[in-house]
């Protein structure tokens, strides 16, 4: 990921769709159809928001894609903080394997998931 924007304010209600777009770019073609994740987290750890993805297959080495999406607060979600994380999986190992590696610019193993920001659900 060289990029991420969300393009709305981090304070939201409930059921209001917040926009983010983040900018790839590979260095070659990826060997399996990745997917990409976002979602909000409760303070359990446990995603709260549907999950949405799309296939990097399309993706062609050196160049740069542009991945927008929303994703809706939910109707029912208490006031409060969510942080709103990222992460890439193979959908067919995913159950076995879980999500990517995260490494950090100097290599170093980080987690499987990038944390983007956190936003508040207000009443």
């Amino acid at each position: 990921m060289q990029h991420w924007e969300l393009r709305d304010s981090i304070q939201v209600q409930r059921c209001q769709r917040v926009y983010l777009e983040s900018w790839w770019q590979m260095a070659e073609q990826p060997q399996h159809n990745y997917s990409l994740l976002i979602a909000l987290v409760n303070t359990d750890g446990q995603a709260v928001s549907p999950l949405t993805t799309v296939p990097t297959k399309v993706w062609i080495p050196d160049a740069y894609f542009l991945d927008a999406r929303s994703l809706q607060v939910p109707c029912d979600a208490p006031a409060g903080e969510y942080p709103l994380v990222m992460s890439i999986y193979n959908p067919d190992t995913v159950a076995a394997q879980g999500s990517l590696p995260v490494t950090l610019p100097d290599g170093s193993p980080f987690n499987d998931y990038v944390y983007l920001t956190t936003l508040h659900v207000n009443d």
